[in-house]
């Protein structure tokens, strides 16, 4: 380009100079002859001749910007400088137009808007047209997995490094965004200089992205976002001296993504992925070897074939580019901006519909990293070992992950049970159903088995397996507040005839303890007594008491049916002392017990907190008997590398020991174990067995209004939006949820009181004879409301 065919173009028709209303790019695209040196050395000449300035991008932006750059040789921003106002004059490294800067070097750091900035996005907008028509000829048979993250990962360092495992202040916690685009879908060209936090310049094509992906997100386009938690346990983050957290996190990401898109390709054909990553800092850059992913990918698709996967992927590139090298780029930028707290009214439906269709999960480092290849190796090899495995990991990741990816792969383990297979889990679940992992697995079996339980029922080898079968999904639903007699109803009299004694007693106790769900908690001991696993009808807890006194080396069936009974009594509002006292003992003679593991010395010693706290206001003694069994018994039966997290439900008891004691005086606002608790029970409350998650959020809701501490919405969003898990929304899950929405709306009025009422009616209304009598004395319009009905570990 000479300087007439320049001025030629800066002059519109009329004869105005561009120049004069603003400041100019003049690019030159890639196939034009000269060199960066001739461009420049033809605008110093302009320049001088028409008193103008340029700034010219410096030529190392071909190697910051490589795809850019294969479609622009050059550009510079050509400009009349002019005085800058009074209060800028200080500012160096600058010149400027208007009221604006236009930055001459790199030292020039000033955030805010400059004109070079705004110029360089519409420059690179050039490239989109060549590189979006390159996309369309490489497409065939080829997914893209395009990732951004969001915030620092400051809560990722470890301990070592200064962490703390929060953000730190002003920081948001980290979020890694894959938006999975399928062959032959085509994203179209977002701004090069798109940022969704600048919702001043950008709400505009911000909204374009989100149509075109909401367009696309049913069946097409996938979102994945895994995001830290808003407190990140030392065990989670990484590694000492790991202070860029991108690569591994990439790496603990990608599994997950790969077995989702397995099961998207079709059977025996041939496809790719091709990673598309944004480039940070110095170890996440062009040119970075892409060896282990595809060793990893590799890997990753052997482990998928051997669990009978029929897939071919392989690695077809790993394309690291920085900001504003490649038009799709900001799609997971776009997408991550939804996840974040108070976004603009106008994007929430764009939240609910793209959100709504995406899978989001929490960044667990050592359970991404670790825990589940593992679990992906032993599926193959093993399914029922792989089932049993499960019980070993913690709740809060099972039930993170479960939606799709444990439920798929649980429901891929049972599909390839053989009766002896189901044979050894029933039996392994006998031991298991009580720990919070066995529920979860428990829950797995009922979701996979409900629809053709018949079949699997008459595909077992024996009457005591059919039983043992019925065992394990009544207990299941039995701790899920479901529906019990659906599967008692399917047990024979046979099937009982040929049964062990421990499974009739099993039985026995499931169909007694069935009633609990349905808020009826009288004693009924006379079944036990004409089935032989009592000597006497026991009504009161002094007699149980002396039960278990006069017992010699009892084994732990009786122990169990002891506890059972004990739960009854718990329930029981209690005024005589010696009744009082005899449940205290009751629960010291069932937490000493030598049961075959701590965890259920452990679950005693909760029980017997939980109990103690209903009787807070009698004595403050009773308030101590719950601290002792909260925070000496229960951490007397912790075994090496356990920890409270060990087991759910002490966060539901310890929340609610925190709260009564502040309320009442007995703990101290200043109370040191207050702020690391609530750190964590914030996780609780999202993570972890539904029922531990409800009463956790109800509890640390009014324990840190009591505070005057600001609860996260998510506390109050998480309880309300629970019902959605519910098998059934009436009876007990469903009334506790309601008792505590409406305590909460009365205590600090939050959520529509009428509609409170009214869901609280229609549930009732729903419930068995049982519930409808226990809830009888409650007036909601006057002074009683449930949840001053509720006892023990109801509350």
């Amino acid at each position: 380009m000479d300087k007439a065919k320049l001025l030629e173009k800066l002059t519109s028709q009329d004869g105005t100079l561009f120049w004069e209303t603003a400041p100019i790019a003049v690019v030159v695209k890639e196939n034009v002859e000269g060199s960066w040196e001739s461009l420049k050395e033809m605008l110093d000449e302009f320049c001088i001749e028409h008193d103008l300035s340029h700034v010219m991008e410096l030529e190392e932006a071909k190697e910051k910007y490589p795809l850019t750059y294969k479609h622009i040789k050059a550009w510079s921003l050509l400009y009349r400088a002019e005085k800058p106002l009074e209060t800028f004059r200080h500012i160096k490294h600058a010149d400027w137009f208007g009221s604006f800067p236009i930055p001459l070097s790199k030292y020039y750091r000033r955030s805010g808007f400059n004109w070079k900035k705004a110029a360089l996005g519409r420059v690179h907008d050039l490239a989109h047209h060549p590189l979006l028509q390159s996309e369309r000829d490489r497409r065939e048979g080829e997914w893209i997995l395009i990732g951004d993250e969001t915030g620092s990962g400051h809560e990722l360092l470890h301990a070592d490094d200064d962490g703390d495992g929060k953000p730190g202040s002003a920081r948001k916690k980290l979020a890694y965004i894959w938006v999975l685009v399928p062959p032959g879908v085509e994203l179209p060209a977002t701004p090069s200089d798109f940022h969704a936090m600048d919702q001043k310049n950008f709400k505009i094509d911000h909204l374009a992205a989100l149509e075109n992906l909401e367009k696309l997100c049913t069946g097409s386009c996938m979102s994945f976002v895994f995001e830290s938690p808003d407190f990140v346990e030392e065990k989670e983050r990484h590694p000492r001296g790991e202070k860029e957290h991108i690569p591994l996190v990439i790496r603990n990401t990608l599994p997950l993504v790969i077995d989702y898109i397995a099961t998207q390709v079709p059977k025996k054909t041939s496809q790719s992925i091709r990673i598309m990553s944004e480039r940070i800092g110095n170890n996440w850059k062009p040119g970075t070897d892409p060896t282990f992913l595809t060793s990893e990918l590799k890997r990753w698709v052997s482990n998928l074939r051997d669990r009978g996967r029929d897939v071919e992927l392989k690695l077809s590139g790993l394309e690291i580019h920085p900001k504003m090298d490649h038009p799709w780029m900001n799609y997971p930028d776009a997408v991550g901006f939804l996840t974040g707290k108070d976004i603009p009214e106008y994007l929430a439906p764009y939240a609910e519909k793209i959100l709504g269709s995406s899978i989001q999960v929490p960044y667990a480092s050592s359970f991404l990293g670790t825990v589940f290849p593992a679990m992906t190796h032993q599926l193959a090899e093993n399914p029922a070992l792989f089932v049993q495995n499960l019980v070993e990991c913690d709740v809060k990741h099972l039930t993170a992950f479960q939606t799709p990816f444990i439920q798929n792969m649980c429901n891929e383990a049972f599909s390839r049970f053989s009766p002896l297979d189901w044979r050894s889990f029933n039996e392994f679940m006998i031991h298991q159903q009580r720990r919070p992992s066995g529920r979860f697995i428990a829950r797995m079996l009922h979701d996979f088995i409900d629809s053709q339980i018949e079949d699997v029922l008459d595909s077992l080898i024996s009457h005591s397996d059919r039983l043992n079968m019925c065992l394990t999904l009544g207990w299941h639903m039995d701790q899920q507040g479901g529906d019990v007699y659906s599967f008692l109803k399917l047990v024979k009299r046979e099937w009982l005839d040929e049964a062990s004694k421990s499974m009739r007693l099993s039985w026995l106790s499931l169909t007694t303890m069935a009633r609990q769900n349905e808020f009826n908690f009288e004693i009924r001991s006379a079944p036990f007594v004409s089935m032989g696993f009592l000597e006497n009808e026991l009504s009161t807890p002094r007699e149980l008491l002396q039960l278990l006194n006069d017992a010699k080396n009892p084994d732990s069936d009786f122990m169990n049916l002891c506890a059972k009974l004990f739960s009854f009594f718990a329930f029981q509002p209690q005024q005589d002392p010696v009744q009082i006292g005899a449940i205290s003992d009751l629960n010291k003679v069932l937490v000493a017990y030598q049961w075959p593991h701590q965890r259920e010395n452990r679950r005693h010693a909760i029980y017997g907190a939980e109990w103690a706290l209903d009787y807070v206001l009698n004595s403050e003694d009773f308030f101590k008997i719950a601290e002792h069994n909260l925070f000496h018994l229960f951490h007397q039966y912790l075994g090496s590398g356990e920890t409270t997290s060990s087991d759910p439900f002490w966060w539901p008891a310890t929340t609610r020991l925190f709260y009564i004691g502040v309320a009442n005086g007995f703990i101290q606002p200043d109370d040191l174990r207050l702020g690391d608790h609530i750190d964590q029970a914030i996780l609780w409350s999202q993570q972890g067995p539904l029922i531990v998650r409800m009463r956790v959020a109800y509890w640390l809701y009014k324990l840190m209004t009591e505070l005057e501490m600001v609860p996260p919405d998510g506390i109050y969003a998480g309880l309300k939006n629970i019902d959605q898990e519910f098998h059934s929304d009436s009876n007990v899950y469903a009334m506790l949820h309601s008792s505590y929405l409406l305590d909460l709306n009365n205590a600090n009025e939050i959520g529509n009181k009428n509609d409170l009422i009214q869901q609280f009616r229609e549930r009732l209304e729903r419930s068995s004879q049982s519930t409808k009598k226990y809830f009888e004395k409650c007036e909601i319009n006057d002074q009683i409301l449930p949840c001053t009905l509720l006892r023990f570990n109801y509350s």
